[in-house]
């Protein structure tokens, strides 16, 4: 197991990481208006917004050698 401090997304560069109150909800995507009901109210509020460095899978595999995934978490 090896840890990569990179977010995988549809493109290399920067985006803002949403860092939300219940840590399984944290995304690359904001928080959709209605999640509270699914969630419970107060989860998904996003308490931080951090900057992080972004690939995409393909880049991400070429870069490191890895000619297949085995298992992707």
């Amino acid at each position: 197991v090896r840890a990569h401090n990179v977010a995988l997304s549809d493109a290399a560069g920067e985006a803002a990481f949403h860092s939300n109150a219940f840590a399984p909800t944290n995304s690359l995507l904001p928080t959709a208006p209605r999640a509270g009901r699914v969630w419970g109210e107060g989860l998904v509020d996003t308490v931080a917004e951090v900057r992080v460095r972004t690939t995409t899978l393909d880049a991400f595999c070429a870069a490191a050698g890895v000619g297949a995934i085995d298992l992707l978490k």
